[in-house]
């Protein structure tokens, strides 16, 4: 058992979970009561829904591949898919924060925290296998 894919893994599922009940509550339900057109609606909860599934597939395969249950040379990059997704999100909720005129709360915004250390346990497990 790997430790650096299990604190990305758990990481990952903290954000998962977050994803589905805080960020739901706070971005996706909003949504759905503006005055948006409904295909605008239908599609932001669509991204919402495959960010989830993201998520979930990334929780899933981090656990695995700390299981040892798949492959080196597979694992090696599907992890580093993972970590380059995680790290793009982490630029993206950066951006937004830096750009964005509006004050959110920092607990909004602490997504890129949770995206950076997943991406840092995977790319510390992919070093540590050299």
């Amino acid at each position: 058992m790997n430790s650096y894919l299990l604190v990305g893994s758990i990481v990952s599922l903290l954000l998962c979970i977050k994803h589905l009940t805080l960020d739901r509550k706070k971005v996706l339900l909003p949504c759905f009561t503006s005055d948006l057109s409904l295909e605008v609606k239908t599609h932001l909860s669509s991204y919402f829904y495959f960010i989830a599934v993201f998520y979930v597939l990334a929780t899933l395969i981090l656990l695995v591949c700390c299981l040892s249950l798949v492959s080196q040379m597979y694992a090696y990059g599907l992890l580093l898919f993972i970590a380059l997704d995680y790290a793009l999100f982490a630029i993206w909720q950066l951006y937004g924060k830096i750009m964005s005129s509006e004050k959110q709360s920092f607990l909004f915004y602490c997504h890129w925290i949770g995206y950076f250390v997943v991406t840092g346990c995977i790319i510390l497990w992919a070093l540590d296998l050299g």
